[in-house]
């Protein structure tokens, strides 16, 4: 046994099929090659002959060292260098997304240049319609209300006409103490509501005395101011003014004098009259800033008391 060699037998493992897989890998390759050659050509079918050229430029003069390259294509149709965009829509014209937005900021811009030309020019219409009444209602109180022309006030005011009727010693508007009209009164308002019969925006009507106090708390300068001022609006109403037209009735007592020197001064005590022409866009607050309002229902009508001796 010693004599005998010891056989070894050694098992060579075969790869089955490893020589057989190349052929499926460069098949794969082919498939891939094929597609991408068939979608190549769905795309250059799909696109116009000027689209295959400015691909082709742009591809033929791209440099790396030109910025404008990277992001452009060469119009053909214009210098060699040329860029335009590279998507459909610019290649084909200006984007017209862009350009219908450039219309419309142009029309906008237009509209607001005419509203301000319109709006100048309507400020100006106003601002004249304004002076001409201002006008024809001091020449009517000069020729009819010649002897109390020193108590009928036209100005203009803040966006209106004002028109303030005022007392005066010797010659009142109101008896003391009382919201009744004297006879002068009635024709001072007469002569100012055919005056401005054809006048067909807002009015306000505002009443305001002097200082005097009343010693009672039930009524004060505030009914009375008021209960003037509501007096004056029936005049007128009788008159012929369009009770529509009236947009306030207001009573200020002694908060907004004319002579702050003298509180007691008999023009204090007065009826104003205010004309505006744009009810949309000039009417002030209905109730002004620390100036308080009392309303027409707290005063008794043709309410009379006697002041302070």
């Amino acid at each position: 046994m010693e004599g005998h060699k010891r056989k070894v037998r050694r098992k060579h493992s075969e790869e089955h099929g490893g020589s057989h897989g190349a052929w499926k890998v460069a098949y794969a390759d082919f498939v891939t090659a094929m597609m991408a050659f068939f979608l190549l050509l769905w795309l250059l079918s799909m696109t116009s002959t000027e689209q295959r050229a400015r691909v082709s430029a742009y591809f033929k003069y791209f440099s790396i060292f030109d910025s404008s390259s990277s992001s452009s294509l060469i119009d053909l149709s214009q210098t060699k260098m040329t860029p335009i965009s590279v998507t459909e829509k610019e290649a084909n014209g200006e984007d017209k997304k862009a350009k219908k937005d450039r219309k419309a900021s142009k029309g906008s811009k237009e509209v607001q240049a005419n509203e301000r030309s319109l709006s100048k020019k309507d400020i100006i219409a106003e601002q004249q319609k304004k002076e001409e009444l201002q006008s024809r209602l001091k020449k009517i109180i000069e020729k009819e209300l010649a002897d109390v022309k020193s108590q009928v006030i036209v100005d203009g005011f803040k966006n209106c006409v004002r028109v303030q009727m005022v007392d005066n010693e010797g010659s009142m508007m109101f008896p003391t103490g009382s919201t009744t009209l004297t006879v002068r009164a009635q024709e001072v308002l007469r002569v100012i509501t055919e005056t401005v019969r054809d006048f067909k925006g807002p009015i306000a009507i505002e009443g305001h005395t002097d200082a005097r106090a009343y010693p009672s708390q039930e009524y004060t300068n505030w009914e009375l101011s008021l209960g003037r001022a509501s007096e004056a609006r029936k005049q007128m109403v009788a008159s012929g003014l369009d009770v529509n037209q009236i947009i306030r009735v207001t009573g200020f007592a002694d908060k907004k004098l004319i002579n702050k020197d003298d509180p007691y001064d008999p023009r204090n005590r007065r009826i104003s009259i205010l004309l505006y022409k744009s009810p949309e866009k000039s009417l002030p607050a209905i109730a002004p800033v620390n100036e308080p309002l009392v309303n027409a229902t707290q005063i008794t009508k043709n309410a009379q008391v006697s002041p302070p001796k």
